[in-house]
């Protein structure tokens, strides 16, 4: 995992900065669109994110969790490639979206998540511990009716 070292190639948007005060600086949602309208304090909340994207890791594994991508795709669109990065720090991961030109590559910032929150994006990492199947419920459920209408032909075809 590599760290990034140029910020200039990050755009950072007003959602970006709005979910970051709400998820991660834990503000309440009324107050964040009064704070940001101050310009001081948005410059401190993109300085603040600036310094989390120099030192924050991009996280490939991500890329893998299907159910991760299936949100991801659902909520932003499957036009561009995304990136997820976490910084450690502050227990915060991001989603950028790559959009590229004919000069260069820019990573927009779509959205923040504290990583010990229960917004379904997470859930869906299984960071924590694997979720218990319920008493009753089928373990695998796809592959048992896989096995049956699998039997079911090969009865068909025996008789």
């Amino acid at each position: 995992m590599n760290k990034i070292r140029n910020t200039r190639d990050f755009i950072i948007t007003s959602h970006v900065r709005k979910r970051f005060c709400e998820r991660i600086l834990k503000m309440p949602e009324a107050n964040v669109e009064e704070f940001l309208k101050n310009n001081q304090s948005k410059s401190l909340v993109n300085k603040t994110i600036l310094e989390c994207i120099k030192e924050m890791e991009e996280e490939k594994s991500y890329l893998n969790n299907t159910s991760f991508m299936q949100i991801l795709h659902e909520k932003y669109g499957n036009e561009g490639r995304f990136q997820v990065f976490v910084y450690k720090q502050m227990n915060v991961l991001f989603i950028s979206e790559m959009k590229m030109s004919s000069k260069k590559t820019r990573n927009i910032l779509k959205t923040c998540y504290a990583l010990d929150s229960g917004y379904m994006l997470i859930r869906c990492l299984n960071l924590h511990d694997k979720p218990v199947a319920k008493v009753g419920q089928k373990k695998n459920r796809i592959t048992s009716t896989w096995r049956k209408r699998k039997s079911k032909k090969f009865l068909k075809k025996r008789k």
